[in-house]
């Protein structure tokens, strides 16, 4: 490594090593080690772990002796706010200890410098090497100055299981519950997904509202799998057939869509087995919800009004009818000739839910017809399999 490198950063972190062979280790990474054939020992892996033990006894004793009436359990969490990654990342960004590790070229051109797992093992690796190079004394003043230094404006980060368990447990007979909803990958590396439930309900906070947090956490994975497509596309539009072959690119976004789309399928149906349908609450939110604003529209463009004129009148009676607190079904037809007199009885016909439902018998729609037939097309590529 330069000497006028080593010399830049020991000046920004006001410490002068007697031994440069362990700074140059500190801040070489595993990358740059294996890229150069360079021995195990030569990148800074060692030294982390040894600057990891350094770091958790003098932020024990910070805390021990800066907060005399923190009790153990307190004192845990709040050493863990104090060494975990994002912070020491945060630390070492301050000392722009990025500038001066030696990465591989792959590690190089993804970012490296950057990347907070990369700035909290060099920060510690650095911890460890002033420890073997000074002691225990230069090592300690080195992390007051580097970490502890105006910890509490740097301590953004908790354990978040922790945090939520303090936030719901605030309020007495509040219970929080996990699940595991989900696993993918291979046995060696496996993947998990949970959900968290506060007090039985979904993902809202408001107490008078439960929402369908299955479908939810499904309908963010779609995202995920529609950008797994978007990404095979670009790379198969702006490469040419043989790179492709030859970088294996497009197996990644394949794997990770069918991975996905195999732990929704496993989360959902119990969820469907398990559910139970309020036909009575669903007709009624719809009704609120206006979902049939459009067959009114349509209505009056059957009767020869203009699709603007028509669209205008049903935007009024809708708001007409929050206003009122009622839904268009309920609404007198005196109110509809109000807005225009093209308006007549068989206009409820029209903006019947029973009706909407019963017209919309495309592919996707909700009518009984098409949604028995888009079972029926499932069942088939399924190999006969009842759904």
């Amino acid at each position: 490594m330069k000497a006028k490198m080593m010399k830049e950063f020991e000046k920004e972190v006001g410490y002068i090593f007697q031994d440069k062979t362990l700074l140059a280790t500190a801040l070489t990474h595993s990358s740059y080690s294996n890229e150069k054939h360079m021995k195990k020992s030569q990148c800074n892996e060692r030294l982390e772990f040894l600057g990891d033990a350094v770091l958790e006894l003098v932020s024990s004793e910070f805390i021990f002796r800066n907060h005399p009436d923190m009790p153990e359990g307190e004192m845990t969490k709040t050493r863990a706010s104090y060494v975990c990654e994002p912070t020491l990342a945060l630390c070492a960004k301050e000392i722009h200890l990025g500038d001066y590790l030696r990465l591989g070229k792959g590690e190089e051109l993804t970012g490296g410098r950057q990347r907070d797992s990369v700035l909290s093992d060099a920060l510690e690796a650095t911890i460890g090497a002033v420890y073997m190079d000074g002691g225990f004394e230069p090592a300690k003043r080195y992390i007051e100055a580097h970490i502890l230094k105006d910890i509490d404006n740097k301590k953004l980060f908790y354990d978040s299981k922790t945090f939520l368990q303090e936030i719901v447990q605030r309020h007495e007979g509040n219970t929080l519950e996990y699940r595991l909803i989900g696993e993918s990958g291979p046995d060696h590396h496996k993947e998990y997904q949970a959900a968290v439930f506060v007090n039985g309900t979904g993902s809202s906070i408001m107490p008078q509202k439960k929402n369908p947090d299955v479908t939810e956490l499904i309908r963010g994975k779609t995202a995920r799998v529609y950008g797994d497509l978007q990404t095979l596309l670009t790379m198969m539009k702006g490469l040419p057939l043989a790179y492709n072959k030859d970088m294996q690119e497009d197996k990644e976004a394949i794997f990770d869509a069918v991975d996905t789309v195999k732990l929704c399928i496993s989360t959902f149906t119990p969820m469907l087995a398990t559910m139970t349908v309020l036909k009575d609450n669903m007709r009624t939110a719809a009704a609120k919800g206006f979902i049939n604003a459009t067959d009114c529209a349509d209505y009056l463009v059957k009767k020869g009004l203009p699709f603007r004129t028509a669209y205008k009148i049903t935007g009024t009676l809708v708001a007409l009818c929050i206003e009122k607190n009622t839904t268009l079904e309920q609404l007198p037809i005196e109110e509809y000739k109000k807005l225009c007199e093209t308006f007549d009885n068989d206009v409820y016909d029209a903006i019947s839910l029973d009706t909407c439902v019963m017209q919309r018998g495309v592919d996707g729609g909700p009518a009984p017809d098409a949604v028995k037939r888009q079972i029926a097309e499932l069942e088939d590529r399924l190999g006969g399999i009842n759904i």
